[in-house]
């Protein structure tokens, strides 16, 4: 008996990295999918599966208009959050400055 095979019922479970070519090209159910549809003989189309997207509003991109703009906007605030970290370490950098100068007059 391979390891992939549960003792007690002698049923093959599919493994996600599975380098067997006859199981690669089987896309592998979550745990929960594969609990539904061996315990409860439900079927892996009564539970839809989810992913990353679906926890975002608008989730998945839709068109190259939506892809463009969602980029547009994630440039816009990375280079907002840039800016002002920039401006943030100059800030530092010129407090530094002044209170080396004040410590030297001292």
């Amino acid at each position: 008996m391979s390891p992939s095979q549960a003792p007690e019922n002698r049923r093959q479970f599919l493994q996600r990295h599975s380098r067997c070519s006859a199981l690669s090209a089987v896309k592998p159910l979550s745990n929960l999918r594969r609990h539904l549809k061996n315990i409860h003989n439900m079927p892996p189309t009564m539970h839809p599966r989810r992913s990353d997207w679906d926890s975002i509003p608008n989730g998945r991109v839709k068109d190259d208009e939506d892809r463009k703009e969602r980029l547009r906007k994630s440039k816009c605030l990375w280079a907002r959050k840039y800016r002002l970290r920039r401006k943030v370490e100059v800030e530092v950098e010129e407090a530094a400055l002044v209170l080396c100068m004040l410590s030297k007059a001292v």
